[in-house]
């Protein structure tokens, strides 16, 4: 490959690279009732856009907590307190 060819593949990766940036987005909405929420799936799918839904009112920090306990727990790191035992 001579310098040119080089230098355009270059420009052609770099511009691929930042298209699929451009189009590798996450759009959250947050739809402040049902009628909202049926709008907008109803606009994804005309366009066919693919999307999911959450039901999720928690904080990502907290569910992160969470799950790492949930975690740590079921590789044997959680500590078994008798029910007679928690007000002592």
């Amino acid at each position: 490959m001579d310098f040119l060819s080089k230098q355009l593949s270059l420009i052609l990766l770099n511009l691929y690279f930042k298209l699929v940036k451009k189009i590798m987005e996450t759009i959250i909405m947050l739809p402040e009732n049902k009628e909202q929420l049926s709008a907008i799936k109803a606009f994804a799918k005309a366009l066919k856009v693919k999307f999911k839904t959450e039901n999720n009112h928690y904080s990502p920090d907290a569910v992160a907590k969470v799950r790492q306990g949930e975690e740590d727990y079921k590789n044997g790191k959680g500590v078994k307190i008798a029910t007679e035992d928690l007000w002592k």
